[in-house]
C-alpha cells in the first residue's frame, strides 16, 4: 500500500486516513484495557517492503518506528 501523501507535505491535524487495520494477540483472551502498538513507515517510495519485522523482532533496515500510541 502506497501513502497517499506525497513526502514533505505536512498533514492537516484535522485530516483524517482511514485504512483497514488488523491486529493478532498471543493469547486467544487479551487484556484489552490498556493497548500500545507501533505505527511503522517507510521512505523509499520505490520499495514497498514485504515485511516490517525481522526474525528477531526488530524492525527491517527498510522501516522505521515513526510513533507508538498508548490507547
Amino acid at each position: 500500500m502506497r501513502p497517499n501523501t506525497p513526502q514533505g507535505v505536512v498533514i492537516d491535524a484535522n485530516t483524517a486516513m482511514r485504512k483497514r487495520y488488523e491486529r493478532q494477540y498471543d493469547e486467544p483472551t487479551p487484556d484489552l484495557s490498556e493497548i500500545r502498538t507501533s505505527i511503522y513507515a517507510w521512505t523509499d517510495p520505490d520499495i514497498e517492503p514485504e515485511w516490517i519485522k525481522e526474525p528477531n523482532g526488530a524492525p527491517t533496515s527498510l522501516v522505521d518506528v515513526r510513533c507508538l500510541l498508548n490507547l
